[in-house]
């Protein structure tokens, strides 16, 4: 498989290899650590709510309700 033409002349992203000390936007990290608040409701899960996807319908709806 080859790269589209409007591709050819585009230099390769190289990540860097040292990470110490630096922040990376691209990458999307939180700097700061997290909220106390999202770290108390981590722990008040259990493990079929961490291991699955919500129920859809059950979440739109609160979502829904939350967004009025």
């Amino acid at each position: 498989m080859r790269p589209r033409e409007t591709l050819a002349g585009v230099t390769p992203y190289v990540p860097m290899e040292s990470r110490r000390s630096k922040i990376q936007l691209d990458l999307n990290e939180n700097t700061r650590s997290c909220s106390p608040k999202v770290i108390e409701a981590i722990k008040a899960m259990d493990a079929a709510d961490i291991s699955s996807y919500p129920d859809y319908p059950q979440l739109i709806k609160k979502i829904s309700v939350y967004l009025d």
